[in-house]
């Protein structure tokens, strides 16, 4: 079957000002020629928010791009719902004096560039998301998230994995409190408040391959998932 590349406009926006403002705090688009600058209401928007154990500054949001190359390949006789963009957050980083290329101690490490990710804190931030901000205002509403090999009870994590680096990585972005690591972790968090208790389809993934994170933590989030949800809703 025949695939086309379909052409791509990628922009780089900043979400923060002034003080706020970090290497980090950015977020990449790219466009198709349908919709160069963004406005168009036609279309679905995917967001990525990628992984990295909340401190590798090799994984950044140009990790999405190998799978946007996939994605917007399209065959002659397609006709899905059409894209209007694709956008990529980074976000700050918490330190890593021990990175081997690229070590920090504060949390503003400078991104890089590098094709894949190998633990996805991403999902950890997604279903994080509330439903409503501190101002009062409502977050516009997905039609899916998909979470892979996600992180999603942060205090089991660390009791299943006794090797010291998990612990570091947790106390690094959250601090050696084992209550906040579980108010951050989305299978123990108050019911009734998340973005994910609207979506309409929820994906949760995770490889058997996978070497770091542990499946347990999948199927407990998707349980937790078909508990919250009395639909049934969830996959």
């Amino acid at each position: 079957m025949t695939t086309v590349e379909m052409p791509l406009k990628h922009v780089r926006h900043s979400y923060r000002e002034g003080e706020e403002v970090t290497a980090l705090s950015t977020v990449d688009v790219w466009l198709p020629a349908t919709n160069t600058d963004g406005s168009s209401p036609e279309g679905i928007w995917v967001v990525f928010i990628h992984g990295g154990a909340w401190r590798d500054p090799l994984i950044d949001s140009t990790s999405f791009k190998l799978t946007i190359d996939i994605l917007s390949q399209k065959t002659p006789s397609q006709s899905n719902p059409p894209i209007a963009g694709y956008a990529s957050l980074n976000y700050r980083l918490s330190p890593y004096p021990s990175h081997p290329t690229s070590p920090s101690t504060r949390g503003a490490a400078e991104p890089h560039s590098t094709p894949s990710t190998w633990m996805t804190c991403g999902a950890t931030l997604a279903f994080q998301l509330p439903e409503t901000m501190e101002g009062g205002e409502k977050l516009p509403l997905p039609l899916g998230m998909l979470g892979s090999e996600g992180i999603y009870d942060i205090p089991s994590l660390v009791e299943r994995n006794k090797h010291p680096f998990y612990r570091e990585f947790v106390v690094s972005a959250f601090g050696p409190s084992e209550a906040t690591w579980a108010a951050a972790s989305p299978r123990h968090a108050a019911t009734g408040s998340k973005l994910w208790e609207k979506t309409g389809v929820l994906i949760i993934s995770h490889s058997d391959d996978d070497e770091y994170v542990e499946k347990a933590q999948s199927t407990d989030m998707l349980e937790h998932i078909k508990a919250t949800k009395k639909d049934g809703q969830g996959q």
